[in-house]
């Protein structure tokens, strides 16, 4: 179910070890991100008896892992493994679980006046509010009154891309056309960057 490379497991028995620490194992944390790939996080459990909602496997070492339940289906072969790098150092959680599909574009590139009003809209008050992250976000397509955009750089496989579409991208541009039903997100987020996870451990 859930696999703990060496360096990892001698990293996790040097806190559990920890004489001025008293705790029982490690808590993985599953944050689903819709499109993209969870976040993952590593805890310290203090409690020994599991929650209701909580699963507990033991790993090479004795270590035990705490998770919740509906988790499952993330973690299920999942690696847990310790790196260094030019990015420093920190577990990375890597897992074989695959986000939905994006839904496709329309074939035809946008075009006309309505696909040039919704490009202006992105370029000049939508795209300046993530560049800053290091993101863009491009029209891809128009058709029966949706409109498909494609994120890059820094929104590609940030956990934050969800709500960026919902809250902001989507509010503005049906803000501006009442008659736009949806804007559809067809970045594929799987292929974006997967930032190192640094444990709070």
């Amino acid at each position: 179910m859930l696999t703990v490379t060496p360096q990892a497991r001698d990293k996790m028995l040097g806190v559990l070890n920890d004489p001025a620490r008293k705790s029982y194992g490690l808590r993985l944390s599953v944050k689903p991100m819709g499109a993209a790939l969870p976040q993952f996080g590593l805890s310290l459990v203090e409690k020994e008896t599991p929650g209701l909602n909580d699963q507990v496997v033991t790993v090479d070492g004795g270590i035990r892992i705490y998770f919740d339940r509906l988790s499952l289906p993330y973690i299920q072969g999942a690696t847990i493994d310790y790196t260094s790098g030019s990015n420093g150092e920190g577990f990375l959680i890597k897992t074989p679980y695959q986000p939905p599909k994006p839904p496709q574009a329309p074939a035809e590139l946008p075009s006309g006046p309505e696909a040039e009003a919704i490009q202006k809209l992105i370029d000049e008050q939508i795209n300046p509010g993530i560049a800053a992250h290091g993101g863009s976000i491009s029209l891809v397509g128009l058709k029966d009154d949706i409109v498909y955009v494609r994120m890059s750089g820094g929104c590609q496989g940030c956990g934050m891309a969800t709500a960026t579409l919902k809250q902001g991208v989507v509010t503005m541009i049906k803000r501006a056309m009442p008659h736009i039903k949806d804007v559809l997100d067809v970045t594929d987020h799987a292929r974006g960057a997967n930032p190192y996870y640094r444990p709070n451990i």
